[in-house]
């Protein structure tokens, strides 16, 4: 595992993460509980192969900061503190972390001693919720499982976090859902990489097409300039 040490959101991170698939993403490309591919699979594949022929992001796409996000950066600091303090643990905060293929990755909230961190601080509403229930969100558990696949860690810890609610905190372990999650990860990986490779043989086509164009069109400027050239010799 490389660990990039930058913020989250920095332009250094976002260029890390270009091309790479994310722990963040595995709920729009895997089916729950099932830990099989689903429908969205191609979508974020052909977003990851954009990202490596443009270099970046969509340019056009929207990046203000979404209500979840202002309230992720206010109250993120708070709730690291916090886990912190209860576990009497070092967080060390990081930027990136890719898989030793290169082409996976994640971005922790942080690392313990031999252990992930996912923060959320999600709506009262929902933090309620979640307390509640008592579990894991399932809605994240993709992200926790997917975090100890590019670590190597055994136990990723979640905790939610709202000003003025009880706090829910989890220890998630590695199990048969992680095997299952990092086959099912492994095989997007093959049909991105099938992917790509279409995607380049087309776009030298592409260059070769628009090469022999512009070959043409040169050609053609050259024959016009010496018959121009011809008929300024006949005048004079």
């Amino acid at each position: 595992m490389k660990v990039l040490m930058c913020e989250q959101g920095s332009p250094e991170w976002v260029d890390a993460r270009c091309g790479v698939s994310t722990a963040s993403e595995l709920n729009n490309i895997l089916t729950p509980k099932r830990c099989e591919l689903s429908a969205g699979w191609k979508k974020y594949a052909a977003q990851l192969v954009s990202e490596i022929l443009i270099g970046g992001p969509d340019p056009w796409r929207f990046e203000g900061a979404t209500v979840d996000m202002r309230r992720g950066n206010e109250y993120e600091p708070e709730a690291r503190d916090f886990i912190a303090f209860t576990y009497g643990v070092d967080i060390q905060q990081v930027g990136f972390c890719l898989h030793d293929d290169g082409k996976r990755g994640a971005s922790p909230d942080g690392l313990m001693d031999g252990m992930g961190l996912e923060l959320k601080c999600p709506a009262p509403k929902t933090q309620i919720n979640w307390v509640y229930d008592d579990v894991l969100p399932d809605e994240h558990k993709n992200q926790c499982h997917g975090g100890m696949i590019i670590t190597g860690y055994d136990s990723w810890l979640f905790c939610s976090y709202a000003a003025g609610c009880p706090s829910l905190i989890k220890e998630v372990k590695r199990d048969d859902y992680t095997r299952m999650l990092e086959e099912a990860w492994i095989k997007f990986t093959e049909r991105f990489d099938a992917m790509l490779a279409v995607i380049m043989e087309k776009r030298m086509a592409t260059i070769d097409a628009k090469i022999a164009m512009k070959g043409d069109q040169l050609e053609d400027s050259l024959k016009a300039l010496a018959q121009t050239e011809e008929f300024e010799d006949q005048l004079f």
